[in-house]
């Protein structure tokens, strides 16, 4: 195999990986001239610093949340006090279904939100339901107060839970759990008020869905409130994963010309597309490598750009 052949460095790394995870011999190198030996080798560092890297520890037998609800590991209380874990403040007082609940949606949304029993435990007395705060959850945007029911008809409490509301003006929703069924439901305060519905007029205040276990009610709130973060990579990945200076040049000249051949009907467009058919496609093309070796950029980046432009129309 040699270094001029194409798709080298792409067999080489497959060759690497394979080595790395046991899977073969490691590639020789000491056929290639110096120059291509000593860029296979630093390859070969970067590779080794980044693979799988991001392999999954599992927990402990004893910090196992499954082998925990199963019962076939103790379960460890969170008290208040505990500052390792803010997230589960004081749950194990609540009744039993709500604490299991909440401690899998606070886990399987580890760092993202707290936990915690709320600081009182008001008994609000709603039509025929009876309804006690319990806890609260809160995130980045969120603080949703989590409480129970003695009824098991839900539908009939949007209306009344806006004393709830006013008594939490900070609150954004209201769960609810039945403990007869353990069904629940996530209201905002939109829900609990009389709206108009462009097609149905006045609407009155409603479930905005079904009653679903309080897991999945609450993380289906949850989800669609929290901040999506886009995975960042960092730099030894990107340096491997880059194109070759080849592609580059191949992309920009394909983006030039499908820019050239579209066809333009305003006439500012036509001039636009005109000047930029006699600029000189090469030119254009450093200037993209300049940017990506990092010679250039700023106000050089502009200045340069003015330049191949030209001076402006008069």
């Amino acid at each position: 195999m040699s270094s001029e052949d194409p798709g080298f460095e792409g067999r080489l790394i497959e060759e690497y990986l394979r080595y790395l995870r046991g899977r073969g011999p490691r590639p020789q190198t000491a056929h290639l001239p110096k120059k291509d030996r000593d860029s296979v080798e630093d390859l070969f560092e970067v590779l080794e610093a980044i693979v799988d890297r991001e392999a999954i520890s599992l927990p402990s037998f004893e910090e196992d949340p499954v082998a925990i609800r199963l019962g076939l590991a103790a379960e460890q209380r969170v008290d208040a006090g505990d500052s390792q874990v803010t997230w589960l403040e004081g749950l194990s007082a609540l009744p039993e279904a709500i604490a299991a609940s909440l401690t899998d949606v606070a886990q399987q949304l580890e760092g993202e939100i707290e936990m915690a029993r709320a600081p009182r435990s008001d008994v609000v007395t709603l039509g025929a339901n009876t309804v006690r705060v319990e806890a609260e959850c809160r995130s980045l945007g969120e603080l949703i107060v989590i409480c129970s029911t003695s009824g098991d008809d839900l539908s009939s409490l949007p209306g009344a839970l806006t004393y709830l509301f006013a008594a939490r003006p900070a609150a954004t929703a209201v769960a609810v759990v039945s403990s007869v069924s353990g069904d629940a439901a996530v209201l905002t305060h939109a829900d609990c008020v009389r709206a108009i519905d462009p097609i149905a007029g006045w609407v009155e205040p409603r479930l905005p869905s079904p009653p679903e276990p309080l897991e999945l009610a609450l993380r289906r709130h949850l989800e669609k409130s929290l901040p999506r973060w886009d995975a960042v990579a960092p730099l030894d990945e990107l340096l491997v994963l880059a194109q070759a200076d080849e592609d580059v040049d191949a992309a920009a000249g394909e983006a030039l010309r499908d820019n050239l051949g579209r066809t333009a009907r305003i006439p500012a467009k036509k001039r636009a597309l005109a000047s930029l058919a006699d600029l000189d496609g090469e030119l254009l093309i450093s200037v993209l490598q300049d940017v990506r070796a990092g010679r250039l950029a700023g106000e050089n980046l502009v200045g340069r750009l003015r330049e191949i432009a030209g001076p402006a129309p008069s």
